[in-house]
């Protein structure tokens, strides 16, 4: 809840970061870019289709770790099935 954080302070606050263990990382020209992420308070995600051709992958609770494993396991079945 609340206003999305500055994507300049966070992008500073990024580079300071990677500039104490991976400095070289730090100076390397990029854009920061912030994205919304659902996480489970239960850890159940879903992963549902919500109409024809659309899915729904959402609430996760370790979404960095787990969404794409989970994306790609999706993808691989769909692909399957449409054959």
């Amino acid at each position: 809840a609340g206003p999305a954080p500055d994507p300049a302070t966070m992008e500073r606050r990024l580079r300071d970061g990677l500039a104490r263990r991976w400095p070289r990382l730090a100076e390397q020209p990029g854009r920061y870019r912030q994205a919304p992420v659902s996480f489970s308070r239960d850890g159940i995600p879903l992963v549902e289709a919500c109409g024809p051709g659309l899915w729904v992958l959402a609430g996760f609770s370790g979404a960095f770790s787990e969404l794409p494993a989970a994306a790609a396991g999706l993808a691989a079945e769909l692909h399957a099935s449409s054959r």
